[in-house]
Formats: C-alpha cells, sequence, structure tokens
C-alpha cells in the first residue's frame, strides 16, 4: 500500500477505534470526516459542502488555523484570506474564523428576510416553506433547519428541483 493511502486511512481507523465505545459513537463519524473538503476533494469518503458533520467541518478548519499559525505566525492573515477561495473549508466557518479574530459580529439574518439556500444554517427556522418547481411543498413553514434537512435542501438546490434558489427565514430557534 502506497505511504498516501495509508496515511488516509487514519480517519477510518480513528473511528473504528472509537466506536466501540458507545457514547464515542457520534464523535466517531466526526473523527471520520474531519480530512473531507468542503469543494468534495478530501478524504476518506469524498463529501462535499453540508453533507460533512458540522463537527468535523469545525476541527477541519481548527486543524488547518494552528498549522497556518504555527507557519506564518500571529493569526494568520493570508492563510485565512487564501481560504476564501481554495475550497477546503466551509466558506461559512472560514467567516465566522475572521469575524472572530477581528472582533466583528457575523451578521445573522432578521426575522423574514430572504436567504440564498447556500446561506442556510442549522438552527434558522423557515418562514415560508420551500417549494419545489412544480409547487410541491418540499420543506413546510416553521421547520427549523438541522445539518442533515441542509444536505437534502442543497441536494434539491444542486438538482434544480427548487422553485426559488432564497428562501425567507424566521429568528434563530430558540434553543433548548
Amino acid at each position: 500500500m502506497a505511504a498516501r493511502t495509508q496515511y488516509e486511512q487514519h480517519p477510518i481507523i480513528g473511528q473504528g477505534t472509537l466506536s466501540g465505545i458507545e457514547q464515542l459513537v457520534e464523535i466517531a463519524t466526526w473523527i471520520r470526516h474531519h480530512h473531507e473538503r468542503w469543494d468534495g476533494h478530501g478524504y476518506p469518503d469524498r463529501l462535499a459542502g453540508l453533507s460533512i458533520p458540522l463537527p468535523s467541518r469545525i476541527i477541519a478548519l481548527t486543524d488547518g488555523y494552528i498549522e497556518a499559525v504555527g507557519r506564518e505566525g500571529t493569526t494568520a492573515t493570508r492563510w485565512r484570506s487564501a481560504q476564501r477561495a481554495a475550497g477546503a473549508y466551509d466558506p461559512d466557518l472560514v467567516e465566522v474564523l475572521a469575524a472572530e479574530l477581528e472582533n466583528r459580529v457575523v451578521a445573522v439574518p432578521r426575522a423574514g428576510s430572504e436567504v440564498a439556500i447556500s446561506g442556510l444554517r442549522a438552527g434558522l427556522q423557515l418562514a415560508a416553506p420551500i417549494t419545489s418547481s412544480t409547487g410541491a411543498v418540499l420543506v413546510k413553514s416553521g421547520e427549523v433547519l438541522t445539518e442533515a434537512l441542509l444536505g437534502r435542501i442543497q441536494s434539491l438546490a444542486t438538482a434544480g428541483v427548487l422553485s426559488s434558489d432564497t428562501v425567507r427565514v424566521g429568528a434563530e430557534a430558540p434553543q433548548a
């Protein structure tokens, strides 16, 4: 087995190791996918976009950022600006990291505002249904977006099934 292929097995091995402990099964999945890339060129499963679990995307960005700080120093400004076009990390998470480091606030959509399908995120509540181009309701109004639901919505958008590339959102769903 080539060295690179062997190296790319470490997330699968990590998942296998942790999966034997019931309380760590979910975390094991995050470990498996922490080398997936937003653009689908990662490993081991070539997941892309919102199909990558959010915790895995956070682990990947954190790992990349810490490595960049080690090479570049301070807040890795050059590395962070390059990430917007690089395709490795969730662009929303890159923006949150930049906002945090620059003491900026990331704008949360106001209730009733139109948001691009690509700008949706977990925790937002729909103020209007998402419909197909034939008018069928695919996601009802009032639904709180989860990572799994976002993945399905993105897939439908990619397939050209949705009636619009924007949706009206309500406020952030209340925390339980």
